[in-house]
This record gives C-alpha cells, structure tokens and sequence, in this order.
C-alpha cells in the first residue's frame, strides 16, 4: 500500500461519515458526541471535501 491509498481511504471514510452526518437529522453536536468525533474535526472535514467537491456538501449548507 502506499502513501496515496491511505489518503484516499481517509477521503472515502470522511465522505461516508458526513453522509452519515447529514442524513442522520441531528445537530452537528448530537452527532459528534455520538460517533465520538470532535465538532472541529466535523467542521474542518467538510469545508476540506467541500473545497474540492461542491456539490457534495452545497445541498446541505445550512446543516452547518
């Protein structure tokens, strides 16, 4: 495996979890304390996604 396969498997995980995020219908807290997950580390992943693939997040804005 290298360098490039890991990162893109932390892509495919934080794509899946804000997925999950969204869908789930909780507050960005509720959600955090649930997965065990800091809001920040939340936060930074989807503006991160966000950048790169807007469509992938711009539906859900204003979950944020």
């Amino acid at each position: 495996m290298d360098i490039n396969d890991n990162v893109i498997s932390k892509a495919d995980l934080w794509t899946d979890r804000i997925h999950d995020f969204q869908e789930s219908g909780l507050s960005r807290k509720d959600w955090c304390q649930q997965n065990e997950i800091p809001q920040s580390t939340l936060g930074y992943c989807i503006r991160k996604i966000q950048s790169k693939v807007p469509e992938t997040v711009s539906d859900y804005s204003g979950a944020l």
